[in-house]
């Protein structure tokens, strides 16, 4: 359910301005599809808040950089076996020059590793675009 919501309102707020060369402008909104697939399943609050910001910069990055011009596919891939969690943000927009930088990164990168002790990675894919990695173990849920 977080993932969805997430997956919206990055997709809702980043698609409302569509690139011209260079310059922003609000012209009109580019078509971004999306889609999750698998399951991420219980997280606890004090894991699904971290988890839930760094996903919304994910995504909102990749309309942003990656389908602002041409709009796309936004995909969410999740794998969870155990405590084991492993996320996927993919587009198939133009991929990056470089790893990406900026304040949003450096948080993200900051919460999964300090907040969920994990790793945040980023890579182009082969077919175009860009793929953002979360890989976390998570803590169990008791009951």
């Amino acid at each position: 359910d977080v993932i969805d919501r997430c997956l919206r309102l990055a997709v809702d707020a980043a698609s409302a301005t569509v690139h011209d060369g260079d310059h922003a402008s609000g012209i009109g909104q580019v078509a971004v599809a999306t889609h999750k697939v698998g399951k991420a399943g219980l997280v606890r609050a004090e894991e699904a808040t971290p988890l839930a910001l760094v996903l919304t910069e994910l995504a909102t990055n990749a309309v942003e950089h990656g389908l602002s011009e041409t709009g796309g596919n936004l995909t969410i891939t999740s794998e969870r076996s155990g405590t084991h969690l492993v996320i996927d943000v993919d587009d198939d927009g133009k991929g990056m020059p470089s790893r990406p930088e900026g304040l949003g990164t450096n948080i993200a990168q900051t919460l999964v590793q300090g907040e969920l002790g994990g790793v945040l990675t980023w890579e182009n894919r082969p077919d175009g675009g860009t793929r953002a990695t979360i890989d976390v173990y998570l803590d169990p849920i008791s009951r």
